[in-house]
């Protein structure tokens, strides 16, 4: 299960970067578009599963510990 979590942190920080990227650049309407839909799915897709990482983590701690 440990070798998702490098997974997860990946996908939040290329959520961070692209929307870095949108912010500070003057790019195409369209390009800002798509980076900024990307970055918002990146970002929340990230933050879910590292919630979802944590809760399963926590609760296989109090499973082992109640044996």
């Amino acid at each position: 299960m440990m070798k998702n979590l490098p997974l997860l942190i990946a996908i939040l920080l290329l959520g961070q970067v692209t929307l870095l990227i949108t912010i500070t650049t003057e790019i195409p309407e369209i390009v800002e578009l798509i980076l900024l839909i990307s970055s918002v799915i990146f970002n929340a897709w990230g933050i879910i599963a590292l919630i979802l990482y944590i809760g399963i983590k926590m609760k296989q701690g109090d499973g082992s510990s109640a044996s």
